[in-house]
């Protein structure tokens, strides 16, 4: 709750509309259940998303993140 659901809400539930780049073409938090986009994902990416946040992202992905 003190570090994710800022963004990602206070249920897990992502921000409105999380499959729409924002202005700045960052990528906006998804929800973490069934209906999101983190939940495929394998542990490795997951511990790194959490790690390296925004930093993670490959130049050539499309978009940025905004994750700390």
């Amino acid at each position: 709750m003190k570090h994710c659901a800022e963004c990602h809400g206070q249920n897990l539930e992502g921000e409105e509309d999380w499959r729409v780049q924002n202005e700045d073409h960052a990528f906006r938090a998804p929800p973490h259940d069934a209906g999101g986009h983190t939940w495929h994902h394998g542990d490795k990416v997951l511990f790194e998303s959490v790690e390296l946040g925004g930093e993670r992202l490959p130049d050539n992905i499309g978009g940025t993140s905004n994750m700390p």
